[in-house]
């Protein structure tokens, strides 16, 4: 399934720059046909539980100090 995610989204990508669409639109277009597509069994709630875990990942300070400190400010 994951390969078949992963040639969606290269050949619309593909496809949509081949149609002269602008780089960012084929990106956002590309991916969200990819998403709808594949990920239409995952149930809403899942979505929402993984939010406040992704809030206490290190990631976020770790990105906010990084653009900080290449600014900077």
């Amino acid at each position: 399934m994951e390969l078949q995610a992963a040639i969606l989204l290269v050949v619309s990508f593909a496809l949509l720059l081949m149609f002269s669409v602008p780089v960012s639109y084929s990106i956002v277009a590309s991916a969200f046909i990819t998403i709808t597509a594949f990920l239409t069994d995952i149930p809403k709630n899942v979505s929402t539980m993984a939010l406040p875990e992704a809030e206490s990942s290190i990631t976020m300070p770790a990105t906010t100090a990084f653009s900080a400190s290449t600014t900077g400010e």
